[in-house]
């Protein structure tokens, strides 16, 4: 009963974690700061599984103890999900793929505004 209660416990507290991260992140428009607040999410997506395999266990019997790996599998699946967002998203950034078309225009015009450049 102790582990349900921390998970639970551990659940609110990255929820919350993960909010103010995020809002934050994206209030200075920082997307390393967001990377952190999905991490939060991703620890409470963790204890959301490890929640569901406890309770499983302990309100319904040992037939249902399968129900940990089985959580443990659906949220590996959500940070992998989580993960491949970031990673195309620094990706993007790497590769100046994340400019708006407006703002690569502008910079084009900059530029060839200047006869010597090629």
């Amino acid at each position: 009963l102790i582990a349900l209660v921390a998970a639970g416990v551990s659940i609110a507290v990255k929820e919350i974690l993960y909010r103010y991260t995020v809002r934050e992140g994206r209030a200075v428009d920082s997307p390393s700061v967001v990377a952190n607040a999905w991490h939060h999410r991703s620890d409470a997506l963790s204890s959301l599984g490890t929640l569901v395999g406890i309770a499983c266990a302990y309100f319904l019997g040992q037939k249902w103890r399968i129900a940990d790996p089985i959580a443990a599998l659906v949220v590996a699946v959500f940070i992998f999900k989580v993960a491949f967002d970031l990673i195309r998203t620094g990706l993007d950034e790497l590769l100046e793929r994340s400019l708006p078309a407006d703002v690569e225009e502008e910079i084009l015009r900059i530029v060839t505004a200047f006869p010597e450049v090629r």
